[in-house]
């Protein structure tokens, strides 16, 4: 379960868009558009960026396409601000992510490494 932190949204210029089935909200997407820092400046100006927070379709109803729907409701938002990239995190043993942001266009650009240490 995510815990949503809806004010992370409001204070960044972001959206939250619910799917809603029979008065049962089975999908949530959120996104923002987080200030850059005036270090991300000194080499180049930095694009405009949106950052996907959370994408959830509840496992019931999963493939029906509440996730197409809820990404191009996003895509059409941050494209509507002038966004000129899109970014998501996705863990990467979750391959149903994977291929899903795939089919949508999008591609790995950095990987993050993890290391366990102690108990």
């Amino acid at each position: 379960m995510a815990i949503l932190d809806l004010e992370e949204v409001k204070n960044n210029n972001g959206k939250c868009y619910i799917a809603v089935d029979n008065n049962k909200a089975v999908g949530l997407i959120m996104g923002c558009i987080f200030p850059y820092d005036e270090y991300d400046y000194l080499d180049y100006k930095c694009p405009k960026i949106g950052e996907i927070t959370e994408l959830i379709v509840s496992k019931n109803v999963r493939s029906k396409g509440i996730g197409n729907i809820l990404m191009n409701k996003m895509e059409e938002y941050f494209k509507s601000l002038c966004c000129e990239y899109i970014l998501v995190d996705v863990f990467a043993y979750n391959e149903n992510a994977i291929k899903f942001y795939d089919r949508h266009g999008y591609h790995t650009r950095m990987y993050t490494n993890i290391k366990k240490i102690g108990d």
